[in-house]
């Protein structure tokens, strides 16, 4: 069984900059902080890791095998935990998400598909799901102010 791990993305942050500057002192410059700090992190990360991931010289550093393949990793990760973040805050801003509207059938045939190709060509980052609904159904719903469904009429501009 895979053992769990539970590492700080900001470790990862500072192993990449120690692997791609492989240099400790530049790397610690690059996340404005001071040299003997960044090296206690990475201590931590090849502690908690099992593993070291630098090979160190009196004045260079190397990355073992591990260490190259924790970079790779580590980029593919970062990035994807960035994109996940921008788009939690887009769907906090309302500018992503999901919305689900509740049709008759006929409805998609008459302006609601001018008015929902105008809506998602300027709101790219939404996404539309339509769900039919039966007439009786909807008349159900409305007659008992079920309020999953909203009751709309879409007409153009100007009407």
């Amino acid at each position: 069984m895979e053992r769990a791990h539970r590492i700080d993305l900001k470790l990862l942050r500072y192993f990449l900059a120690v692997a791609e500057e492989l240099h400790f002192g530049r790397a610690a410059a690059r996340l404005n902080m001071s040299q003997p700090p960044l090296s206690i992190h990475i201590k931590e990360l090849e502690q908690q890791l099992g593993t070291l991931l630098f090979i160190r010289h009196s004045r260079s550093v190397a990355l073992t095998h591990a260490g190259k393949v924790l970079m790779e990793e580590s980029r593919r990760l970062l990035a994807n935990a960035n994109q996940a973040l921008a788009r939690v805050e887009q769907i906090g801003r309302g500018e992503a998400g999901r919305i689900e509207l509740g049709v008759v059938g006929t409805a998609l045939w008459g302006r609601m598909r001018p008015a929902m190709r105008h809506f998602l060509k300027a709101n790219p980052n939404v996404e539309v799901l339509f769900r039919e609904i039966p007439m009786l159904k909807y008349f159900f719903a409305f007659s008992r102010k079920v309020s999953r469904y909203a009751n709309g009429v879409v007409r153009a501009s100007g009407t």
